[in-house]
C-alpha cells in the first residue's frame, strides 16, 4: 500500500498557530489549548502571569519583555535537567 506524503487542501484554510506568543513554546496539551483559544498564551504563562490578572489580561496587560525572558530561561533550565534525569547524565 502506497500513501502519498502530499497534503491537499480543499476549501477553506485557516492557518493556526501552535505556539505560544509570550514565551514560544509549543502548545503541547489540551490545557495549552483551551489557554490559547481564551487567554492567548500556554497554560504554563496563564498560570505565570494571566491566573492572578484576568482583568487586567483581558484588557490587554502583559509583562514586560525581561521578565518573559527570565521566565523562559528558567523554563528551559527545568526542562534540561528533567531530560537529563531521564536520560540518566
Amino acid at each position: 500500500m502506497f500513501i502519498s506524503p502530499k497534503i491537499k487542501v480543499i476549501g477553506e484554510y485557516q492557518k493556526e498557530d501552535f505556539y505560544c506568543p509570550l514565551c514560544s513554546f509549543p502548545y503541547l496539551t489540551n490545557d495549552d489549548l483551551d489557554k490559547a483559544e481564551t487567554f492567548e498564551c500556554c497554560h504554563e504563562c496563564y498560570l505565570q502571569f494571566a491566573e492572578s490578572r484576568k482583568e487586567a489580561w483581558k484588557s490587554g496587560w502583559r509583562p514586560k519583555k525581561s521578565v518573559v525572558n527570565s521566565y523562559i530561561s528558567i523554563r528551559r533550565k527545568l526542562y534540561n535537567s528533567k531530560k537529563e534525569k531521564k536520560h540518566g547524565t
